[in-house]
């Protein structure tokens, strides 16, 4: 495995996962009403989505990869470049939240039912995402600092500087 030698981009852990929660939550709703709007009654509608949201919260209550940043994060690099705060939305979109959202506009032509199903997992992972990022900002503002993630499949988490101006 080859050490990483440039100066790493990073973007803030709590703007991805308050961006994305709400990206979700909202994406989630819109199926929900697009299934209604392609036909499927309101209350099949929204009893999908909440079938959606049951299964992925069961199956994330199960998972403990993904717990919080962990106790050991690295030190944020003097050399270290910093992402507008959309960037690190978008990335936190990709792959699960672009992947849901495809299947769920290809499911929106043939089954209503499906698209509110895919739906309600988007609301669930909005839900879930924002769980975290409550957790993370109190644990940011408690520590005075902030946490940051790198760009990157396997993103290294940061510690450090608030923000490169200085400011939150």
């Amino acid at each position: 495995m080859h050490a990483r030698t440039e100066a790493p981009t990073l973007s803030s852990a709590s703007v991805r996962a308050g961006g994305v929660a709400a990206v979700r939550v909202v994406l989630g709703i819109a199926f929900v009403l697009g299934s209604a709007l392609r036909g499927l009654d309101g209350g099949p509608a929204v009893l999908a989505a909440l079938g959606g949201a049951l299964v992925l919260a069961v199956i994330a209550l199960g998972q403990r990869s993904r717990s919080g940043p962990p106790d050991e994060a690295l030190a944020v690099p003097p050399d270290a470049r910093f992402d507008p705060g959309w960037v690190g939305v978008l990335l936190a979109c990709i792959p699960s939240t672009v992947g849901v959202t495809a299947i769920a506009v290809l499911a929106l032509a043939v089954s209503p039912a499906l698209a509110a199903l895919l739906g309600g997992v988007l609301i669930a992972l909005g839900a879930l995402a924002a769980a975290f990022w409550v957790h993370l900002a109190a644990r940011e503002r408690r520590e005075q600092t902030r946490y940051w993630l790198e760009r990157g499949p396997r993103p290294r988490v940061y510690k450090g500087i608030k923000q490169p101006s200085g400011g939150w």
